[in-house]
């Protein structure tokens, strides 16, 4: 079984952004700027088959590409918080391309979460009790200017993760390029070319 999820990534240029204000809580797992990613759809558990199902609906995906802001510090767990993310601001074109991910998913008779879908990206993890709600309210504080982008996404992308005493690690196993330009200079796009895109496989 591969633990998997279907994502956006973070270019460079922005993760280094966020690695700026990955400072100030003891005892966390800061997420390395490589592994910064946007969740569209949490797989779980899933077999080979089952993710080849999924590829097979992805390849045909069609969407624009869409431009992002990171914007603002939160974190999940409220009086127990568990983790900190920098927050998206909001976008309709990320909403309708989440959902098409999801039917797609749902049509390769996927089990997906049927959460509210809350864009976010990561930036820290921590054990149960190792940050109190006032140090986070700190760091959330201090950080709630923060913002990131606009910056172009030309691709949805095929996580695995695999569990480690270090927290996950994060294997691409394909990509799926996005439509048309969202209207942002080059710099700002990710540097990956549609090219090399076309390339995807489904490695495992």
């Amino acid at each position: 079984m591969i633990r998997s999820f279907i994502a956006l990534s973070i270019p460079e240029p922005i993760a280094d952004l966020v690695d700026d204000i990955q400072t100030g809580l003891r005892g966390v797992h800061w997420t390395p700027g490589e592994d910064l990613h946007l969740t569209l759809a949490f797989l779980g558990d899933q077999d080979r088959h089952s993710l080849a199902d999924l590829d097979a609906g992805m390849v045909k995906l069609d969407h624009p590409r869409i431009a992002l802001t990171l914007s603002g510090v939160d974190a999940f767990g409220g009086g127990q918080p568990r983790s900190a993310h920098v927050g998206v601001v909001e976008n309709p074109d990320l909403r309708r391309l989440h959902e098409k991910v999801a039917q797609i998913a749902r049509r390769a008779r996927l089990e997906i979460e049927e959460r509210r879908f809350a864009p976010h990206v990561t930036i820290a993890r921590w054990r149960r009790g190792a940050v109190g709600p006032e140090a986070m309210a700190r760091f959330a504080a201090a950080h709630n200017l923060f913002r990131a982008g606009p910056f172009e996404v030309d691709a949805v992308r095929l996580f695995r993760s695999d569990l480690g005493r270090d927290g996950p690690r994060y294997e691409e196993m394909a990509a799926y390029p996005l439509g048309r330009a969202a209207g942002l200079s080059a710099p700002e796009a990710d540097p990956r070319t549609d090219e090399t895109l076309r390339r995807r496989r489904l490695r495992g």
